[in-house]
């Protein structure tokens, strides 16, 4: 897979992930709210969402949410 170089395409991926339950939008940040099933992320997954994001957003984890965020913003 190519690297997530827009907004869209990671809101789709997120989307797509079994362990997100919810993904909402702001003009500053991408947040997914992690299911209250899954406790850790396994390190596949975390090298996966790593190798997946464009060098212009990063990555932030808050209890049970993922952000991601852009530089820019």
């Amino acid at each position: 897979m190519d690297k997530l170089k827009s907004d869209i395409e990671i809101i789709d991926w997120l989307n797509s992930l079994e362990w997100i339950e919810e993904v909402r939008v702001s003009p500053v940040e991408i947040v997914g709210k992690i299911d209250l099933k899954t406790t850790s992320i396994d390190k596949h997954d975390f090298n996966l969402i790593n190798a997946y994001m464009d060098n212009r957003y990063y990555i932030l984890f808050d209890s049970k949410l993922i952000c991601i965020e852009r530089f820019n913003a």
